[in-house]
């Protein structure tokens, strides 16, 4: 008897690729003020920005905690009578099953944590090889200090979330080998300092330059 265990499905559904160079992708990511969050999805070749593997619906889905002012404002208005039903989705985004993770700090040790390692790496991800990877470190959980100094995260990461049924194995070796080849040339790379930021969820609209 077989020992593999196949997926109870077939695939059908395909969806081309848009090759770009890796100049078209130094331009891309300027354009984007280096966050990898506000890249077009069509001007990814490998997207593993989330389980989806696709840009979020919208540039911060996120907003975190329920306005009960605004909802019982609705209900006033609108009658419980027409309101099927109120969802809550809670989400637990964790290091864990859905993702390779990349150890920044590690990679990458001459780029300081106040000069956010984990975006310089997914940065050369994606200009490298087309690959939109997630900071997971300073940029995303950072804090300030009282004399308005970083207060670095634990960890810096860069989370690249496998989406299940969207690529195939050689799409996973190519990114494999984008890995290698950055690693190779990690000691040009630099960090990044922020010219803009948002007083919340800054990751996803924050606004950088390289150092």
């Amino acid at each position: 008897m077989a020992a593999t265990i196949i997926e109870p499905f077939r695939i059908k559904s395909v969806e081309p690729l848009r090759f770009t160079t890796k100049e078209q992708r130094t331009g891309i990511l300027a354009q984007a003020f280096y966050n990898p969050f506000m890249i077009h999805a069509d001007d990814v070749l490998i997207d593993l920005l989330t389980e989806e593997g696709r840009q979020p619906a919208t540039i911060a889905p996120f907003k975190g905690n329920i306005n009960l002012v605004a909802l019982e404002a609705t209900i006033k208005e609108k009658g419980a009578a027409h309101i099927a039903m109120c969802i809550i989705t809670i989400t637990n985004n964790s290091g864990g099953g859905h993702a390779v993770y990349l150890d920044a700090k590690a990679f990458l040790p001459q780029v300081s944590l106040q000069q956010y390692p984990g975006l310089a790496l997914s940065n050369a991800l994606y200009i490298e090889g087309g690959v939109r990877s997630v900071e997971i470190g300073s940029l995303m959980f950072g804090k300030y200090a009282a004399d308005g100094s970083l207060i670095p995260a634990p960890m810096e990461l860069v989370r690249l979330a496998i989406p299940r049924r969207v690529y195939t194995q050689s799409h996973i070796d190519y990114v494999a080998e984008i890995i290698i080849d950055v690693f190779r040339k990690r000691q040009e790379l630099r960090g990044y300092e922020i010219v803009y930021e948002a007083p919340l969820l800054r990751h996803f609209t924050a606004k950088l330059k390289p150092v």
